[in-house]
C-alpha cells in the first residue's frame, strides 16, 4: 500500500463529514436523519477503529493466546451492534436509511480517497493535464 497513513486518514475525514451532516441535519431540525447517521457513523467507524487499534495491539509476533483475545472481542462486539441495530432499526424517532448511509460512509470515504491518489498519480506520472484541450477541436 503505497499510503500506510490511509486507514487512520480515512478514520479521521469520516468521523469529521458525518459529524458536519450530523450538526447539518440536526440544525435543520431533521432530528430522525441526525440520530440516524450518528448511529451509523459510530457503527462503521467503530469496525474501522477495532480493525485499526485492538486488532494490531492483539495479534503480535509471539502472541499465544492472540486467537481467543481476537475471538473475545469479536464476540464482545456482535451482541453491542445487535442492540444499537434493533434500537436504530425500531425506533420511530432514528431514521433507517440515514443509519445505512451512516455506516456506507467509511467504505465511500475509504474508496473516494483511493481514487483520488490514484488520478493524481496518473495525473503526475504521465505529466498530462487533467483535461487536456484538443488542438484539432480549435482549428
Amino acid at each position: 500500500m503505497p499510503d500506510e497513513r490511509l486507514p487512520h486518514r480515512t478514520l479521521r475525514t469520516t468521523f469529521w463529514l458525518t459529524a458536519f451532516f450530523t450538526l447539518l441535519f440536526g440544525l435543520r431540525g431533521e432530528a430522525s436523519m441526525a440520530f440516524g447517521l450518528a448511529i451509523g457513523s459510530a457503527i462503521g467507524l467503530s469496525s474501522l477503529w477495532s480493525l485499526l487499534f485492538v486488532v494490531p495491539r492483539l495479534v503480535r509476533p509471539g502472541a499465544r493466546s492472540a486467537q481467543l483475545l481476537l475471538g473475545l472481542v469479536a464476540f464482545a462486539k456482535l451482541p453491542l451492534y445487535a442492540l444499537v441495530l434493533t434500537f436504530a432499526m425500531k425506533s420511530p424517532h432514528v431514521n433507517q436509511l440515514a443509519v445505512f448511509l451512516g455506516a456506507a460512509a467509511v467504505p465511500v470515504v475509504l474508496v473516494l480517497k483511493v481514487l483520488g491518489w490514484q488520478l493524481i498519480q496518473r495525473v503526475n506520472s504521465t505529466g498530462e493535464e487533467a483535461c487536456p484541450s484538443s488542438s484539432s477541436a480549435s482549428s
